[in-house]
């Protein structure tokens, strides 16, 4: 199917099963948009596809949020970068809060496969807290979704601090030495002379 085929035949047609009154069309519209979304041009995504996706993600149907959930995540490569970053991370930490563990659950992987997206400052201050609080969720697939989705998210922050040292490097900026512990046990900063006087304060 051509790209303007979907845009002009196909979606127009799917859109009213968005807002249908029957549950099972609305969830089956919601999980088309996997296979549409990137034959969609960007105007159409952001004008109508967006608003469609808000408004499932706060259906009353459980397992139309969960499904809607797992089509953002799905399509987040084919969105902008722009639209990402207004879309995802309220999307998601919000869905970790829903009251449907499934829901939850879709979150959680959800924003684990989109971790690439996010700067390091998001990760840390967002995605880390909200996450967090589901590792003592009742049920124990959250439980283990949050702590699978932890565990890459700190990943993912180890890669981002070595890439900040590398090219700190290759730009010939100064990196800033890591603190060290001497076989007294002492921490000292490359023999400095606030870590000196620290160290005389602390051990006498």
């Amino acid at each position: 199917l051509s790209p303007a085929l979907v845009e002009k035949e196909i979606f127009p047609k799917l859109a009213s099963g968005f807002t249908d009154a029957a549950p099972v069309l609305r969830e089956l519209s919601a999980k088309s948009l996997v296979y549409l979304v990137p034959k969609l041009s960007e105007r159409v995504i952001n004008s109508q596809v967006l608003r469609a996706l808000s408004a499932l993600l706060q259906d009353s149907e459980g397992s139309i949020r969960c499904n809607t959930t797992i089509c953002l995540g799905k399509i987040s490569p084919f969105l902008s970068a722009a639209t990402r970053e207004k879309v995802l991370l309220p999307s998601f930490t919000r869905a970790v809060n829903d009251t449907f563990p499934p829901a939850r659950i879709a979150a959680l992987m959800s924003l684990s496969v989109t971790l690439e997206f996010f700067s390091a400052p998001d990760i840390a201050r967002r995605v880390l807290p909200s996450v967090a609080m589901l590792t003592i969720d009742p049920e124990r697939q959250v439980r283990e979704n949050a702590l699978t989705c932890l565990h890459a998210a700190v990943k993912r922050l180890e890669e981002m601090s070595k890439k900040v040292e590398e090219d700190a490097r290759t730009a010939g900026t100064n990196v800033v030495a890591a603190p060290t512990v001497t076989e007294g046990g002492v921490i000292g900063w490359a023999a400095t002379a606030a870590a000196s006087t620290l160290s005389k304060q602390m051990w006498g």
